[in-house]
């Protein structure tokens, strides 16, 4: 399986298994060579390891009887994000949690004592390691950009972002909002390089935080995001309430990938501090 990030995997698995059903053959998750590791089941010199077999069955249960062993990993052809059609019972079925998981994740909201007020907004700003994609870059968008496409009404927001200076954005520049997020270690812009999602070292805080955060989406009726499979994922969560919701996309008729938003990190940075001295003269 791949590991690249939780919806591309997630989606990836989801092709699979339907590819299955459409050819009526049983759908197993194996990986192809020793010592591979699922990057959210353990770090990738393998310690930090969530169960001895390093691989998505240490949180999930399995997506049917077969043996992993005995798989054949004959390459197939499928429609990619087909799954879309099916996805609002196929990605649950694939992410049925061990009762260990259920939990840890209620537990760990719980204890976060975070609480939503609704009617909500969810702002998903994906940042990290976009811009380190060469020619594919995505760009780094001001929170100002999600806030911009809400409705006038709507003042509670729910903040999901792997950025913590988007969290310090928000509350610095935007503070007429208010403000939820989940309290956990996040990097800062591009410090945690190419596929870097465990600012806390310890991949199964990550999944349990994940999961904790697709409980939670599904309290808010708006989402407002850009291109990322995860927030194809956080969209299927929230519709699944039976709510009609609102998305918006902040890059919508954009061009999405390219080399001019290798910088874009940077531009940003020093548009807020231009913002920022902008306020201060204002004051002054």
């Amino acid at each position: 399986m791949w590991s690249a990030g939780w919806g591309a995997d997630f989606s990836n698995l989801a092709d699979g298994l339907l590819y299955g059903l459409q050819t009526g053959r049983p759908f197993q998750v194996a990986f192809k060579k020793k010592n591979q590791v699922w990057h959210y089941a353990a770090l990738k010199n393998g310690s930090k390891a969530a169960c001895a077999s390093k691989d998505m069955f240490c949180f999930f249960l399995p997506l049917s009887g077969c043996e992993s062993g005995n798989i054949d990993t004959t390459p197939y052809k499928v429609k990619l994000t087909e799954y879309r059609r099916y996805s609002s019972w196929l990605l649950p079925y694939i992410r049925r949690p061990q009762q260990w998981l259920r939990h840890r994740v209620y537990k760990f909201i719980k204890q976060s004592a975070l609480h939503v007020s609704i009617p909500c907004a969810l702002l998903h700003v994906r940042r990290g390691d976009i811009v380190l994609e060469g020619k594919n870059s995505r760009r780094y968008y001001p929170i100002s950009d999600y806030l911009s496409m809400l409705p006038n009404a709507t003042k509670n927001i729910l903040l999901y972002t792997d950025d913590a200076n988007a969290i310090d954005e928000a509350e610095d520049f935007h503070p007429e909002y208010n403000w939820m997020y989940l309290a956990k270690k996040r990097y800062r812009g591009k410090e945690g390089g190419w596929k870097g999602h465990f600012p806390s070292g310890d991949p199964t805080f990550e999944v349990i935080a994940l999961m904790a955060e697709l409980e939670l989406a599904g309290q808010c009726d708006v989402l407002v995001h850009t291109v990322s499979n995860f927030a194809d994922v956080l969209y299927d969560e929230m519709a699944s309430t039976g709510k009609n919701i609102t998305r918006l996309k902040v890059d919508g008729g954009k061009v999405i990938g390219g080399s001019q938003n290798v910088n874009s990190a940077e531009e940003l940075s020093d548009l807020l501090k231009a913002r920022k001295k902008h306020v201060a003269q204002i004051v002054l």
